[in-house]
């Protein structure tokens, strides 16, 4: 090696040594604290309360549908005939549509709510939305004469809400139309006994039931009977398994903000496929904020005596950029709120009109035209608003405005006709 490069090798082989010696210092001292470690906390005495178990909410709900699935598919299957009860009824069990089972399977269930309808579809989009878990169909035939085909369809539902937000759905998508029945106050039927076909459809607590029957011949006596024995007998199982619970009634809230927030329209009354934004919606001692609105209208109000404002904004399955709207201000009387109207039109450039069931009111239209649209008017110390916002490129329905605020008015007659005068807050 040339004499020139012995200086540069020793300075690598010192630096080497330095490494090796910082190296083995840590680990002694690793392994000091390692050990110091075990003589102050012995294993056992690890406490597993201070590690965090906490379960991510997107996965405490997967657990929980996956419970309600493990419920259903023991429940559902209970709720049904038997072949022993079938026989009884002059009946025997085929294969149907819904599970594609042949035989039929007694534990057959389902996961998709509607055959033949796309997962994307808006009936069974909205199916999923209200929280359907699973169903279970069975089809019949009569054993003897004219055989006939009758259906039972249940589908469960995380809640009874969902049960009767899927009824909407399917009452407004398929055209039901309203069914007095005993076994429900939310029924609707399809067809007719002319046509040899139809379908009951009514709400137990979380289940949604269809029990229908058809007949291609005009002689429908021997099925018709058959249908109500099988329907009496799912529907008793069912009330077995759903009780009827009434809430405990509550003292009616007298207050401004409770009056104006009885004007809040209940779902079942909403079309299918509509229902109420909770965290839009709601009661409020101030004026509407972040609305449409001119903040010169906000003020306005205020001067006027302004005791509460109510909004409930309905969303509609599908359509993000599309909203009705409906709110209610109440006022310590009639005049005021009488006052707050003229306001609107003044300050709002707003157009008289004159609506069938409303009377006098004032609408008020944004720069796109159809795709913004609020429609005043006054109902006692209430002044309302049922209003319509949409993309210009898919502008909502004007009737169906109309509709809404025939609603709202309606249940702004039955807070003045049940509630007596608010008292005054605190």
């Amino acid at each position: 090696m040339a004499p020139g490069h012995a200086p540069y090798r020793r300075r690598f082989l010192a630096l080497e040594a330095l490494l090796v010696v910082g190296g083995l210092a840590l680990l002694g001292l690793a392994a000091l604290q390692v050990q110091a470690l075990r003589d102050r906390t012995p294993l056992t005495a690890v406490a597993f309360a201070d590690v965090d178990t906490t379960i991510d909410a997107g996965l405490q709900r997967h657990l929980d549908y996956l419970a309600d699935v493990q419920r259903e598919e023991e429940r559902l299957p209970s709720l049904f005939p038997t072949d022993a009860d079938a026989e009884g009824l002059g009946l025997e069990i085929i294969p149907n549509a819904f599970d594609l089972v042949s035989p039929p399977q007694a534990d057959a269930v389902f996961r998709v709510p509607l055959p033949g309808q796309a997962p994307f579809s808006s009936r069974s989009v909205e199916f999923f939305e209200s929280g359907f878990v699973l169903g279970r169909a069975q089809s019949f035939q009569r054993v003897t004469g004219q055989k006939g085909r009758l259906g039972l369809v249940v589908w469960a539902f995380r809640s009874p809400e969902g049960a009767q937000r899927a009824f909407r759905a399917y009452r407004d998508m398929m055209g039901l139309h309203a069914a007095p029945s005993d076994y429900a106050p939310l029924a609707g039927l399809k067809g007719t006994v002319e046509a040899g076909i139809q379908e009951l459809f009514w709400v137990r607590g979380r289940l949604l039931i269809q029990s229908s029957w058809a007949i291609p011949q005009r002689d429908t006596a021997g099925v018709q009977a058959a249908h109500v024995a099988l329907t009496a007998l799912i529907d008793r199982e069912a009330r077995e398994q759903e009780p009827e619970s009434a809430p405990a009634p509550a003292p009616p809230d007298l207050t401004p903000i409770g009056r104006v927030a009885a004007l809040r329209i209940p779902d079942l009354l909403l079309p299918g496929g509509y229902r109420t934004a909770e965290r839009a919606s709601g009661a409020t001692a101030d004026p509407l904020r972040g609305w449409q609105a001119a903040p010169s209208l906000d003020v306005a109000f205020s001067r006027l005596g302004l005791l509460g404002t109510h909004r409930q904004v309905i969303r509609i399955q599908g359509l993000i950029l599309a909203r009705y709207e409906l709110a209610g201000q109440h006022y310590p009387d009639a005049r005021r709120a009488a006052r707050a109207l003229r306001v609107v039109r003044t300050e709002r450039d707003g157009l008289p009109v004159r609506v069938a069931g409303l009377g006098d009111a004032v609408e008020v239209r944004g720069p796109g035209g159809r795709n913004y649209s609020d429609l005043w008017w006054r109902r006692g110390p209430f002044l309302l608003r049922a209003s319509l916002y949409s993309s210009r490129l898919a502008p909502l329905d004007p009737a169906e405005q109309r509709r809404f605020a025939r609603l709202l008015d309606r249940q702004a007659r039955i807070v003045l006709t049940t509630l007596p005068p608010a008292t005054p807050a605190g």
